[in-house]
């Protein structure tokens, strides 16, 4: 019972140390996405979070100045 209780253990820390899983966990988000078809969408716009398909600019000026328009 002691072995097992110490393999459960240690593959528990593995689990909680493992940078893969953390980086799954935390995606980074855009704070501006150009869509397609040309849209500037901030994090307040409906279709922020449905959008899957972008092009991440950091500001809405920089996703203007590369030819987005502002919705």
């Amino acid at each position: 019972m002691s072995r097992l209780k110490t393999f459960v253990t240690v593959l528990f820390v593995a689990c909680l140390l493992s940078p893969s899983l953390h980086a799954a966990a935390k995606k980074p988000v855009s704070p501006i996405k150009k869509t397609m078809d040309g849209r500037c969408l901030t994090k307040t716009h409906s279709d922020y979070w449905k959008t899957k398909i972008y092009v991440a600019k950091p500001t809405v000026a920089a996703c203007l100045a590369s030819g987005g328009r502002k919705v």
